[in-house]
């Protein structure tokens, strides 16, 4: 919050809060001879989600040939589940891509691989792979022979109802 409030004597003042969320994009660019893109201003992003989506916003990284980088920005947004993203072009700058990844509040939530291409003064939207983050624990026996290792020789399957 932000501003100026006065209590009087014996009265209450009420202040809302704006809460923020976190939102980073990792992208990496395409390895083609002219794949590469500006750092910033050529580029608006806006995620979109079942509840809405955030404003555009110009989101400076490095857009070199083959390189993965982020950027971060915040919005007041509550997007609901991530469903998409749009990328507008403002520039005669093209930018190829090929993949994407966007972390909400540091949890990653969406990611997506392929080629897409941002031509001079277009926009590309993508829809992303909603992700579920799911822990498992579990408790090792005892015994002599009950201990295991952690090196991933175990592969659990989850299963559900929906």
């Amino acid at each position: 919050w932000q501003g100026t409030s006065t209590v009087s004597d014996y009265k209450t003042a009420t202040i809302n809060f704006e809460y923020l969320v976190n939102y980073q994009i990792t992208h990496t660019t395409g390895t083609g001879e002219h794949h590469d893109g500006t750092n910033s201003g050529a580029y608006l992003f806006t995620l979109i989600g079942t509840a809405g989506e955030t404003a555009e916003h110009d989101c400076s990284a490095n857009r070199a040939r083959g390189v993965t980088a982020h950027c971060t920005f915040q919005a007041p947004a509550d997007i609901g589940k991530l469903k998409g993203m749009r990328v507008k072009n403002k520039s005669d700058n093209t930018w190829v891509f090929v993949s994407m990844s966007v972390q909400i509040d540091g949890v990653l939530k969406g990611r997506w691989q392929g080629t897409s291409t941002v031509s001079d003064y277009k926009t590309a939207t993508i829809n992303f792979e909603y992700l579920v983050n799911y822990q498992i624990t579990h408790t090792t026996g005892t015994g002599e022979h009950h201990d295991g290792t952690n090196s991933g020789a175990y592969l659990f399957t989850l299963i559900g109802t929906a």
